[in-house]
């Protein structure tokens, strides 16, 4: 273990939670924080630990509200914590 948190991305494909892998299932039953996009749908959020923070960017494709860069400082501070 290191001195922070562990950060994995998971990628949902085109949002099903049928379509994930059991490793990307099992990631996201045990994140205590998950970041996510809008195009992330309801059945991979549903899959979320009843105590985990979801946290939304609202990426769409042609639409970043959040541009990549605070999202990536996000990620940082989150894993310092």
């Amino acid at each position: 273990m290191n001195e922070y948190g562990n950060l994995w991305l998971v990628g949902a494909g085109p949002g099903d939670a049928d379509l994930l892998t059991v490793r990307a299932a099992r990631l996201i039953g045990e994140a205590d924080v998950i970041v996510h996009d809008g195009l992330v749908g309801d059945g991979v959020l549903a899959l979320a630990s009843p105590g985990a923070e979801l946290r939304s960017v609202e990426k769409k494709r042609d639409r970043h509200s959040v541009p990549q860069e605070q999202i990536n400082a996000m990620l940082v501070d989150l894993v310092r914590q």
